[in-house]
C-alpha cells in the first residue's frame, strides 16, 4: 500500500513511515521494506523507550548524525549511592560517557554520585555489573506533555571512566543499536 501511495505521489516528501513487525526481520526483508518507502522498523514488543528513541531518531535524524557519542535506548535498573542512602532509578538512555536516569528523587546539578547497574543478559557485555562514579549535569522535572518520556530524571556524565569500561559500553551501545 505504501509503495502504491508513493508511486502515485499521494504522500508528502517529508513523511516518515515506520513498519511495526511481529518478529525480527532479516536484511532482505528490511531492504524490501525500505524499497517500499518505510523509514524504519519497530518490533511490536518494543519498550516505550525504544519506540520514543526510534521515532526521535527518524524525526531528528540530522541532529542525531551530529551527536558526538552514540547512545542506545535501554531499560536498566540502577542504584545510586548517596552516602548511606540508596536511591533506585531506571536508565533509559546510555552512552559510553553518560546516561539519562529516570528517578522520583532527582539530585541537584553538579552532585557527585556513584551508580551501579547490570548490563542485560541478552547484550554485549551480558550480565556485567558496573559501578561508576558520575556527576549530575542536568535535572528534568515533569513540566509538560513533552516530558512524559524523559522526566523526571537527570543526565549523568561519568567521571574518569577507565578504558576498559569505555570499550565495554561502546560495544554494548553498538550491539543495542544493531538490534534497532
Amino acid at each position: 500500500l505504501l509503495r502504491e501511495l508513493n508511486e502515485a505521489g499521494a504522500t508528502h516528501p517529508s513523511l516518515r513511515t515506520v513498519c511495526l513487525v511481529g518478529q525480527s526481520v532479516g536484511s532482505r526483508t528490511l531492504d524490501e521494506l525500505k524499497a517500499a518507502g518505510f523509514s524504519g522498523v519497530i518490533p511490536l514488543d518494543a519498550t516505550p523507550e525504544l519506540i520514543v528513541f526510534r521515532v526521535n531518531d527518524l524525526i531528528f535524524s540530522e541532529e542525531v548524525k551530529q551527536r558526538r557519542n552514540l547512545r542506545a535506548p535501554v531499560s536498566i535498573t540502577a542504584e545510586v549511592r548517596l552516602g548511606n542512602e540508596l536511591v533506585k532509578g531506571m536508565i533509559v538512555s546510555l552512552s559510553k560517557h553518560g546516561l539519562f536516569l529516570k528517578s522520583k528523587q532527582p539530585m541537584e546539578v553538579n552532585r557527585q554520585i556513584e551508580l551501579t547497574f547490570t548490563l542485560p543478559p541478552d547484550s554485549r557485555g551480558a550480565g556485567r555489573r558496573l559501578t561508576v562514579p558520575g556527576r549530575v549535569t542536568l535535572v528534568k522535572g515533569k513540566t509538560g506533555p513533552e516530558d512524559i518520556y524523559f522526566g523526571p530524571g537527570m543526565v549523568v556524565i561519568f567521571d574518569n571512566p577507565n578504558t576498559s569500561m569505555l570499550e565495554l559500553l561502546d560495544e554494548f551501545v553498538a550491539g543495542e543499536l544493531d538490534k534497532l
